[in-house]
C-alpha cells in the first residue's frame, strides 16, 4: 500500500486531526460496515501498546502486516471511504 492511501486513510479515521485514532473513532468508521467482534479485533491488532489509541506508526505497521482476511475488511473500509 502507498504511503499517501496509508496516510489518507489515518486521516479518514482521525476525525479530530489530533494524530491518535481513538477508541470511539475507530469504532465509528468500522461499525458501519462491521460487527462488534470484527472491530475489536481490529483495534487489538492496531492498538500494538494496548493504551486505546492507534498512532500513525501503529497504524501505519498493522496496515502493512495485515493477512489476506484482514486486508479484505480494510478494502471494504476503503470502498466506505468513496461513498
Amino acid at each position: 500500500m502507498w504511503k499517501k492511501e496509508v496516510q489518507d486513510q489515518f486521516d479518514y479515521f482521525d476525525k479530530d486531526g489530533s494524530g491518535i485514532i481513538d477508541k470511539k473513532e475507530f469504532q465509528e468508521v468500522m461499525n458501519k460496515h462491521h460487527s462488534s467482534e470484527d472491530v475489536a479485533l481490529l483495534m487489538t491488532d492496531f492498538d500494538k501498546d494496548n493504551n486505546g489509541e492507534i498512532s500513525k506508526e501503529e497504524f501505519t505497521a498493522a496496515v502493512a502486516n495485515l493477512d489476506h482476511e484482514t486486508r479484505l475488511i480494510v478494502e471494504n473500509m476503503e470502498a466506505a471511504m468513496t461513498q
